[in-house]
């Protein structure tokens, strides 16, 4: 038989390599990184506006992140990458921050 679907490969959780969150990280990244998580994408302007830094301390935060893989920028708009999500979202809930529940 032909096969017209699209091929997806699946890798196991256990043999993906996901992103590390290094102990350096302050308060600007998690505070980032909450919002980011809630409303899914953002961009500068608006976390210039909702969050408690200068415009200035958010964008050097999101390139430390973007370095780490943890966040990058598509048409504007930040967010968490797909392999950053499962352990920003760990992190922050040992952290305290409300976090959505586990399935």
């Amino acid at each position: 038989a032909v096969d017209e679907g699209y091929t997806v490969w699946v890798q196991p959780w256990s043999q993906l390599k996901l992103i590390h969150i290094p102990p350096r990280l302050g308060t600007e990244a998690f505070f980032i990184l909450h919002a980011l998580l809630l409303h899914g994408e953002m961009s500068l302007d608006t976390m210039s506006m909702l969050l408690p830094f200068t415009t200035n301390q958010i964008r050097q935060t999101l390139y430390q992140l973007t370095q780490l893989e943890i966040a990058n920028q598509y048409n504007g708009l930040w967010r968490v990458t797909l392999l950053g999500y499962p352990v920003v979202r760990q992190k922050l809930e040992s952290e305290g921050y409300l976090v959505d529940e586990k399935f």
